[in-house]
């Protein structure tokens, strides 16, 4: 792992000194670069504890933000002490998520975060319903749990995005502004089918801005959650928490189930997610179904201002614009 100019390397004896706060002698420390893909440069830290035992930890050096994600990120959302405030305010006071083990911001040591590592499998590996419908479960107690924090100072404390009508506007804004010339990226059909789509986008933002508020993660992906424990009742873990937003709970749930599911499937994972809410989830299971698909036409609008004629990532590609346009004329918008 290439470390990028100008960033201060953690030294072993901060990272031993936030292990040893949990009541264990660390012996030895071993480094690598860890290969899981993030914004921020990540590494894998192996303790040889006092007992013979060995404990591992991620650290994720958060001011060392990729030139790849500097490029890909639009940079209003880039914030790099989001994820260290909502693991420090948020998490951790909640037990949600991996054990916050240590943390510093703004000082000579460098910017970073230090978490425990969770030995799980990645949900896109999952090939049955049931760890999804787990997760999805998992998701809206979450949500539930989170309407009842207060919100407007969880988001200045922790640095949180937030969903408003601004928030919303500026994609179809960056949409139509990557899009608006014609050319060999741009063909006449595709502009032609984002301005039916503009013209219709107001209403799902006046949909999405119906919805009551919680914490969501903001790209609550199966990239993004983790699973381990049983094949039945397995423990969830949602990690990299760089977009956490205050904003309705039906975007994570939209993020969760896109991509290519059958109506009976994504019908059950959206149940499971509003057993997991309970009392909470307002509304019913067919209006739960169709504000899904509400958020996603917005998620895939996103997409589509977020990139604008650059490379999205491999999990991210995808024909964005025809599922924005199917999913309104199913609303019938």
């Amino acid at each position: 792992m290439q470390r990028a100019r100008g960033v201060t390397a953690v030294a072993d004896a901060d990272l031993v000194r936030a292990i040893e706060e949990w009541n264990v002698r660390v012996v030895s420390l071993r480094r690598r670069p860890f290969e899981y893909t993030s914004s921020a440069a990540l590494e894998l830290i192996t303790a040889a504890v006092a007992n013979g035992a060995e404990r591992r930890f991620v650290l994720k050096h958060v001011g060392d933000i990729s030139e790849r994600a500097r490029r890909v990120k639009p940079g209003f959302v880039l914030d790099p002490y989001r994820e260290v405030e909502v693991y420090r305010r948020l998490l951790a006071p909640l037990g949600i998520g991996p054990r916050l083990i240590g943390s510093a911001v703004g000082l000579d040591s460098g910017d970073w975060l230090l978490i425990e590592e969770i030995d799980g499998q990645p949900l896109y590996e999952a090939r049955e319903l049931h760890p999804w419908a787990a997760v999805a479960r998992s998701l809206g107690a979450m949500h539930a749990r989170f309407m009842t924090l207060d919100h407007a100072s969880l988001q200045q404390s922790a640095r949180l995005l937030n969903y408003d009508r601004q928030w919303y506007a500026i994609w179809l804004e960056r949409a139509s502004r990557f899009f608006s010339v014609e050319g060999p990226i741009n063909s006449r059909r595709t502009t032609t089918s984002l301005r039916w789509l503009a013209e219709r986008y107001d209403r799902v933002v006046e949909r999405m801005l119906s919805l009551p508020n919680t914490i969501i993660h903001g790209e609550l992906y199966a990239s993004n959650v983790l699973v381990s424990g049983g094949p039945v009742n397995p423990t969830v873990c949602a990690i990299d928490w760089e977009m956490t937003a205050i904003g309705p709970g039906i975007v994570d749930l939209a993020a969760l189930t896109s991509g290519h599911w059958t109506d009976a499937d994504r019908d059950t994972l959206i149940a499971a997610y509003a057993a997991g809410c309970g009392a909470a989830a307002g509304a019913t299971l067919a209006e739960t179904v169709e504000l899904t698909t509400y958020a996603q036409i917005h998620l895939a609008v996103q997409w589509l201002g977020w990139f604008g004629r650059r490379g999205a990532a491999a999990a991210h590609v995808r024909d964005w614009l025809s599922d924005a346009v199917d999913r309104a004329e199913a609303l019938r918008l």
